[in-house]
C-alpha cells in the first residue's frame, strides 16, 4: 500500500485479555480520530505509531503529548 505524505493510516488498537485487536482506516493527516480514551495514528513515512491519550469527551484539544512506538511489535499488515 502506497501512502503519500499527506495521508496517514489510523491504526486503532485495543488490548483485551492479552490480545491486540485493530481496525484500520484511511484518513487525512490533519484528522485525529478518538477511540474511547486513546487515539492511535500510524505515519507510513516514519514507520511509527503515535499514541494520544485524551479525556473521553475532550475531542477538540490540541495540547496533548504524543508517544512514538515501533510498528513491528504489533505486526500491522
Amino acid at each position: 500500500m502506497n501512502l503519500s505524505h499527506n495521508t496517514i493510516l489510523n491504526q486503532f488498537i485495543h488490548v483485551a485479555h492479552g490480545k491486540i485487536q485493530s481496525h484500520i482506516h484511511m484518513s487525512y493527516i490533519t484528522h485525529i480520530t478518538y477511540v474511547h480514551k486513546c487515539a492511535y495514528i500510524y505515519l507510513s513515512f516514519s514507520n511509527m505509531i503515535y499514541i494520544l491519550n485524551v479525556p473521553e469527551l475532550d475531542t477538540h484539544s490540541h495540547s496533548h503529548l504524543f508517544l512514538g512506538m515501533p510498528v513491528e511489535p504489533y505486526e500491522i499488515k
